[in-house]
């Protein structure tokens, strides 16, 4: 209807899983790098929950359809089968005989299968999606069916995928020997405001075959509010505004458009806009406790306001009820919480290694520390540096190296395992290969001021005129000059460089190994787990927030410290702790086991 009024070759917002549409937020892509992860191990059960409209089934089509050819795979999305009918239609998925009348049978079809399929170096997979609706007997039979094995492997990795429903039936004490061997959990989260903002622009821009700004940045937060990040929801909304556009003749949704068309959704549908999912086992009680305390009189002071969508942001105006917002911390001067200009200027407290460098243009004396000599490259271009050493630069020396860093070894740290090292998708190698190491990665795309501001040693994916195949370099080390210390392959010696000069080879990606702290992981909000909340304060407390209480509520004063840390250092003020504020935060700790880029020596050194 409304496709040629915007310019559209096809419809933007339909509700199914067009490959040509994919947009994956970051927990999609922490959540399949999870899958990838679990099915190279081949061991115990792997669960993937989410809210409705989360895009679950769009993950397990992607982990499907991306899976290496010596794989089979059985996925199972109709799930109103007893434990016979889930039998029948696991062995008709793998297209063999489905014919047996009893599970013994089934099961013996099965097994004499599987047991083919290792012989000949395949391995198997079985996805049920929707895993919420099996009942107890069919969750047993799939306990036992993880029992085929041989003597040194399992014949089959089962992954179950539902709503968090699904969490609560594994953990109840009659599935508890299944909730036993669930050795990967994963919950896909809502997007964030900025991951909608690059879901509507990514779905209208395929939708044009060109960059085109049809919604407002108004109406984006105003679809946000309403969906909470619910993929499906921002897709109804999104839908039904254009509608509305279209039948007032308006070239753009804006957030009036956009406010308009919501409404007429609350309307039909009898809700109200969601600012976050709510699960629905805390509804009735948190009703009755509510209704009790209004009778008994009970009054809310302070009080603090609810946030109107799933994460804050740090532009949206918040408002107390006659009362003041909180106090932000005050920070102690000898803190260590500094500015990356502060840094820069004069953080002498541990010295670190300085480039050797054997570029054209040799680094200033003394702007670093010296650990010794080095050899000198004879390349004279920066395309010749890569060219010498593209042969060895590979993702697997790359990260070795950039963990021997780390871990101040002298070789390089142990490599990845041969099953990791056989992945084929890049972000899904440095993701899986840096938890082997005991670390996790930040992926960021054309973003390399950030590099600079986490001040770590650095992973860039290159690329040669002549050569097929990407390869790795690394960054260790920034001069005062702003020039990249780089060294690539299995060659000790390091070329300085200036970065516009190395930014016609690189792809645009950079991947940043830091060591995350036990407990942590993924993105820190209102919704995480009370020990993780706990253990970001602490830390906030070591650098300084005195004023923050230990308690496992993600409240305004833990908002205000993260919205403050990452305004001093120039990132996204989200209010959030995900993976970029965490680095940042342990950088700040000044721990001597964090390697520096740009550590320089105070002028009594000098």
């Amino acid at each position: 209807m409304y496709n040629a009024s915007f310019g559209f070759k096809e419809k933007p917002f339909k509700l199914v899983p067009n490959p040509d549409f994919l947009f994956l937020s970051r927990s999609h892509e922490e959540a399949l790098a999870h899958l990838t992860y679990a099915t190279t191990q081949g061991d115990g059960f792997v669960e993937i929950t989410g809210e409705v409209g989360t895009g679950k089934t769009t993950l397990c089509r992607v982990f499907l359809e991306n899976l290496d050819p010596s794989v089979d795979a059985a996925f199972i999305f109709n799930t109103s089968l007893d434990a016979q009918g889930l039998l029948k239609a696991i062995n008709r998925e793998l297209s063999i005989d489905a014919s047996a009348e009893t599970p013994t049978e089934l099961i013996h079809t099965l097994n004499n299968f599987l047991v083919e399929n290792s012989s000949r170096g395949r391995s198997v997979i079985l996805l049920i999606d929707e895993a919420q609706n099996l009942g107890i007997e069919t969750l047993e039979q799939l306990r036992m069916l993880s029992n085929l094995e041989t003597t040194k492997n399992k014949l089959i990795q089962i992954i179950l995928v539902g709503q968090p429903e699904l969490e609560t039936l594994l953990a109840s004490h009659a599935l508890r020997q299944l909730g036993q061997r669930i050795n990967l959990s994963c919950r896909l989260l809502p997007m964030t405001l900025n991951e909608t903002r690059e879901y509507i622009d990514h779905r209208i821009n395929v939708a044009s075959r060109r960059r085109a700004e049809i919604f407002t940045p108004g109406a984006k937060r105003s679809i946000y509010n309403y969906s909470g990040g619910i993929p499906r929801l921002v897709n109804i909304a999104c839908d039904r505004a254009l509608v509305v556009a279209y039948g007032l003749n308006r070239p753009r949704v804006d957030r009036s458009t956009a406010k308009l068309a919501i409404r007429e959704l609350c309307a039909r549908r009898q809700e109200r806009p969601a600012s976050r999912p709510t699960p629905g086992k805390f509804v009735i009680p948190g009703l009755l406790i509510l209704v009790i305390l209004v009778m008994t009189g009970y009054r809310f002071f302070p009080m603090t306001p609810l946030s109107s969508s799933l994460f804050p942001t740090s532009d949206r105006s918040t408002h107390s009820l006659s009362v003041s917002p909180p106090p932000m911390p005050q920070l102690p001067a000898q803190s260590g919480l500094k500015t990356l200009e502060e840094e820069a200027a004069g953080n002498t407290s541990v010295p670190a290694p300085s480039p050797k460098t054997g570029a054209p243009k040799p680094a200033a004396p003394g702007n670093l520390e010296d650990v010794g000599p080095a050899p000198i490259q004879p390349a004279e271009t920066i395309q010749d540096y890569l060219a010498q050493n593209a042969p060895t630069a590979t993702r697997e020396n790359a990260l070795g190296r950039t963990i021997s860093i780390w871990l101040q070894a002298a070789p390089p740290s142990m490599p990845p395992t041969p099953m990791v090292s056989d992945i084929r998708g890049e972000h899904n190698f440095f993701k899986i290969a840096t938890i082997e190491q005991g670390f996790d990665v930040i992926r960021l795309y054309e973003d390399f001021p950030t590099v600079k501001k986490l001040n770590l040693p650095t992973i860039l994916p290159f690329t040669l005129p002549d050569r097929g195949e990407p390869g790795y370099l690394m960054i260790v080390g920034i001069t005062a000059d702003n020039e990249w210390i780089i060294t690539a392959g299995e060659d000790t010696a390091e070329y300085q460089v200036l970065p516009h000069d190395l930014a016609p080879f690189l792809t645009g990606t950079a991947y940043i190994p830091y060591r995350e702290r036990p407990g942590q992981g993924g993105i820190i909000s209102e919704l995480s787990p009370g020990t993780q909340i706990i253990k970001l304060k602490l830390l906030l407390r070591q650098l300084g927030f005195q004023g923050i209480n230990l308690s496992s509520d993600y409240d305004e004063d833990l908002r205000q410290a993260i919205i403050r840390t990452q305004s001093e250092n120039g990132i996204t003020k989200d209010g959030i702790a995900g993976p970029i504020t965490r680095a940042l935060l342990y950088n700040l700790l000044d721990s001597p086991s964090t390697p520096r880029l740009t550590r320089l020596r105070s002028q009594d050194d000098r």
